[in-house]
């Protein structure tokens, strides 16, 4: 798994490509993650785009990471769930994660959300 990062004014995207797996993808993500919380990047777009296989350990290392993300302050969101990762991302992590279909839409979104804490993320 490769990651990518793209700080969009308050909001971080996060690209993500390749195979989601365990063990080192897990530290990978975690190191994203925890770059993020320290930088105080508190609106996340995980973008799923790129990712070719989403195994069982992934969808936990996800799940538990956006509940380390939400407990620092953050919100989170995804984009762009498609071919083999749709069925794995609907039935465990769907009800965590709401889904946009775009990057361009789910920062749209986002930056909105944000509001006042844009410009206090920034600051």
């Amino acid at each position: 798994m490769r990651i990518r990062r793209d700080d969009r004014d308050a909001v971080t995207v996060l690209h993500l490509s390749g195979a989601m797996t365990g063990g080192p993808d897990a530290e990978t993500f975690e190191g994203a993650v925890d770059e993020l919380i320290d930088d105080r990047r508190h609106w996340l777009v995980l973008d799923f785009g790129g990712v070719s296989f989403l195994g069982s350990q992934a969808i936990g290392y996800v799940a538990r990471y956006y509940a380390r993300f939400v407990r620092a302050g953050g919100q989170v969101v995804t984009a762009r769930i498609s071919g083999r990762v749709a069925l794995p991302y609907d039935l465990f992590l769907r009800q965590l994660l709401e889904a946009f279909d775009t990057v361009d839409e789910a920062v749209d979104v986002s930056c909105r959300r944000a509001g006042k804490d844009a410009s206090a993320t920034e600051a």
